[in-house]
């Protein structure tokens, strides 16, 4: 699954790949590691270390415009932060740059990060988005889809007419 993964970013998405794992994973089928070297630059911690600060460190030392590919959310990470401030920082840049891979048999998916910002937007004179909890259950690395479109009527000004609307993304196959 690595290797597909690797393969996806480097040829379809044209990206370089940075492959932070641990050491056990260099036992794995020698011809998909060996590829997977040949495609990414690859580091390996420590079986028994913590990766989150390698990752982290890595997609900063890699510049703005990084993805982070990781099913990890990262919760002992922001667990640790304890500047409300700063941990909506980080939670805000991983919103804007964790990508997420859900495999299906063979079947990869890629959750992107959604391409506007998750606060409302709008004003007086053309109306507002508001993005809206509809209740459903979700996964914590789930988007909320559902938008309030709130305007004034034309005929007099005063009224307001709110429409819930859906938007959708992509998966990024």
């Amino acid at each position: 699954m690595l290797l597909k993964a690797v393969e996806h970013y480097t040829t379809a998405e044209k990206k370089r790949v940075l492959v932070i794992g641990r050491k056990h994973m260099m036992s794995w089928p020698k011809n998909a590691m060996q590829r997977i070297k040949s495609l990414a630059t690859c580091y390996f911690t420590d079986d028994i270390s913590e990766d989150d600060p390698f990752l982290l460190c890595g997609a900063l030392l890699c510049g703005p415009h990084a993805v982070v590919v990781s099913r990890d959310l990262l919760r002992n990470h922001k667990f640790k932060l304890k500047n409300v401030g700063l941990n909506s920082v980080f939670q805000r840049w991983q919103r804007t740059h964790q990508e997420i891979l859900i495999w299906n048999n063979i079947k990869m998916t890629i959750l992107k990060p959604p391409q506007h910002k998750m606060f409302t937007h709008g004003s007086e004179s053309k109306g507002w988005h508001v993005p809206y909890d509809d209740g459903q259950e979700r996964q914590p690395f789930e988007i909320l889809k559902t938008w309030l479109c709130i305007r004034r009527r034309q005929e007099d000004g005063k009224q307001l007419d709110v429409k819930q609307k859906l938007f959708h993304q992509s998966d990024g196959q």
